[in-house]
């Protein structure tokens, strides 16, 4: 839909004078088109201001009808011929300034780690994805047996025997899922049917009875003879993809997965005649991976690489432009089971190669995922087990890649925590458990493929699902408790390649509630999931989590630009009402020896001509916040305390009467 975007503005100067103007309306041509309008002064001033008056309407929204309401001004520039450097550069600071850092590093040594892959399954047998006709016959007596097994199992069955008698009704396609939220109620509805097809084809496989796989059937053919032309490509929630049944592609790959697994599951079912499996191959499989590719086919894609290096299945990545994002990795999910299940070996090259990729581009030397989010990191590892272990049982062995390169993605977690077990939300993440919960699943590859004790108890606590759910499109394989092991306390630690230094308590942890965990972000911005929060502080003490990251919203929710990403809503400094704008910083100090801890930060690119300079000392009960900020001109600074609860100096405090302060004077 056309956006809303402003028509009649007004601009007013320092010296007074105010001036009006009409804006065309500039539509670009593609996402990377900026159009540019021009608004010539002529005056010397110290700043300008910019009103909107007026607004273009919004062309008509497809699921309602009525004019749209979002859009705006992109960018505003202010070009001058003026010498700036004087007010642009940070007086007195030394950037050769000595630097003294003692800490731990969080590199990992895996030059002793065996992997003990599982045993292979030759292309076009099925099941072949995760496990063989076999070993799903031999599971199916542990699923009995076992205790953690017995929720799952129940749980599938009584999910599939109640959609047995359902009539299979597909999405409207003239209906397009994901306009302005993720969650909407189509997208709801192609999102359980999905995954319903995936719960029935675990109950065939359980089972051997043909009512599960025959509704199965009823899914896939149904989306197959759909997909190619009744659902449409259209762009939606995300401002720059598009995708035909979900409007983006990490979506529709998520909704591709289970369709995927459920079709390697009934593959050899007699409900299933050749004319289906063609059908469901072609025009749904096929198709769809065909179009997260950027619509290129496996031949298409494959004469592309070929051209570029023709060595290009077996040579070491090459550097890819821009971020690395966890997208690609439900892409790469989607590529390799999809050539598993069509028995395409290109598809299947074209998902390792890209996932040889992200391993190395993916992960730091400091073992952590580059986007700096956590939930990120959590939300990657669990397509890249998506990825790893069907490509293990066709014999190619990611999880040995460039020294257990990826080992790292379960180690940094638990490096990172507080005590409590939870990890610090940073970026655009929450707060978030690091083992027990639905994330921790993924534990179950990590302790098969490495036999790693320090595993143990987190399989032991995470939950159980042969199931698909959202996310998550493995099966836990381990249902008897293995043996705990209690991981060893942590010390104070630096992520390097993100910028987060982390000061723990002196006492080790033990109690967890005594202890504590000084976090201070002071590296690179974070790409598109950073905040403008330099020198942020986040602080864990008391047994829970007192000062971080503003709660998280959604991206479609206007709370999430309102207040969850601006700076005043982070523990670091504010300068003149303003965002920081993306920046690294600098530690100039660690010190993690003694009951007296430091560390400081600095960062003189945050906002133009101003110094920020933080350290914190930790001492046992207390910890002191010294934060200097200094420029050659006269600056409005806020210094936000973001704790958790209640100040107590306010406790009898009458709200009534408290007024704003207002902007400064």
């Amino acid at each position: 839909a056309l956006e809303e975007s402003p028509k009649d503005v007004e601009l007013r100067l320092s010296d007074g004078t105010v001036l009006k103007h009409t804006l065309e309306r500039l539509i670009p041509k593609d996402r990377r088109d900026k159009p540019r309008q021009t608004v010539k002064v002529g005056k010397d001033l110290a700043w300008v201001e910019v009103k909107v008056l007026s607004s273009y309407p919004g062309g008509p929204n497809p699921q309602t009808g009525k004019p749209v309401t979002w859009g705006g001004i992109g960018e505003i520039e202010v070009i001058t011929s003026a010498d700036l450097s004087p007010y642009l550069a940070v007086p007195d600071h030394n950037p050769d300034a000595p630097v003294f850092v003692e800490g731990g590093s969080p590199k990992s040594d895996y030059s002793n780690v065996k992997v003990t892959l599982p045993s292979p399954i030759p292309l076009g047998q099925h099941p072949g994805i995760y496990l063989s006709r076999g070993e799903i016959v031999k599971m199916r007596q542990e699923l009995k047996a076992a205790e953690r097994a017995k929720v799952t199992l129940d749980s599938l069955l009584a999910g599939c025997n109640g959609w047995l008698e359902k009539k299979i009704e597909h999405p409207d396609p003239n209906t397009p899922a994901q306009m302005r939220d993720r969650s909407d109620p189509q997208a709801k509805a192609h999102s359980l049917l999905s995954k319903m097809a995936g719960w029935l084809g675990w109950a065939y496989q359980l089972t051997d009875d043909e009512r599960y796989a025959q509704k199965a059937r009823e899914i896939l053919v149904g989306y197959a003879r759909l997909y190619p032309d009744g659902y449409k490509e259209h762009r939606g929630v995300h401002p720059s993809d598009t995708s035909k049944v979900m409007a983006q592609r990490l979506s529709e790959a998520m909704w591709l997965l289970p369709l995927i697994q459920s079709y390697d599951m009934i593959h050899s079912s007699s409900c299933l005649s050749a004319d289906d499996r063609r059908l469901i191959e072609s025009d749904l499989i096929r198709h769809a991976v065909t179009f997260i590719n950027s619509k290129r086919s496996a031949a298409e894609e494959i004469s592309l690489r070929d051209k570029r290096n023709p060595n290009w299945r077996t040579s070491d990545p090459e550097p890819i432009p821009g971020p690395v994002g966890n997208w690609s990795n439900f892409y790469n999910a989607a590529y390799i089971q999809a050539g598993i299940v069509l028995g395409d070996q290109e598809w299947i090259d074209i998902g390792l190669a890209n996932t040889r990729t992200m391993i190395v581009q993916g992960i730091g030397d400091d073992g952590m995922w580059k986007e700096g989010a956590i939930g990120y990191q959590l939300f990657a590892r669990h397509a890249l087990v998506a990825c790893m272990e069907p490509l293990a049982r066709k014999g190619h062995d990611l999880y040995g890649y460039k020294g257990c390169r990826v080992k790292n993605l379960w180690d940094s977690p638990l490096k990172y925590a507080y005590p409590d077990g939870t990890a610090p939300g940073i970026h655009d993440s929450g707060r978030v458990s690091v083992g027990g919960d639905w994330t921790a699943m993924a534990y179950d590859y990590a302790y098969l493929r490495y036999q790693d004790p320090n595993y143990g108890g987190i399989v032991n606590d995470a939950h159980r699902q042969v199931f698909q759910s959202e996310g998550c499109y493995f099966p836990t394989l381990i249902y008897q408790p293995l043996p705990k092991k209690e991981i060893a306390a942590l010390g104070s630690v630096i992520f390097e390649t993100l910028g987060y230094a982390v000061l723990r308590g002196a006492d080790g942890g033990n109690p967890p509630a005594a202890a504590t965990f000084l976090l201070m972000d002071y590296g690179p911005h974070g790409g598109g999931h950073g905040h403008p929060d330099k020198l942020n502080l986040i602080l864990f003490a008391d047994g829970d989590e007192l000062a971080g990251e503003p709660k998280p919203y959604r991206y479609e929710d206007s709370r999430h630009a309102e207040w969850t990403r601006p700076t005043i809503a982070h523990w670091t400094v504010s300068v003149d009402q303003r965002e920081q704008a993306p920046t690294t910083g600098k530690l100039l100090a660690f010190y993690d020896t003694g009951a007296v801890k430091i560390m400081r930060g600095v960062s003189t690119a945050a906002y133009a001509g101003v110094g920020l300079d933080r350290t914190v000392v930790q001492m046992p009960g207390y910890i002191a916040d010294i934060y200097r900020c200094w420029s050659n001109a006269t600056r409005t600074y806020d210094y936000p305390l973001c704790f958790r609860g209640a100040l107590d100096a306010l406790d009898r405090a009458d709200a009534a009467k408290l007024k704003p302060l207002g902007p400064p004077a």
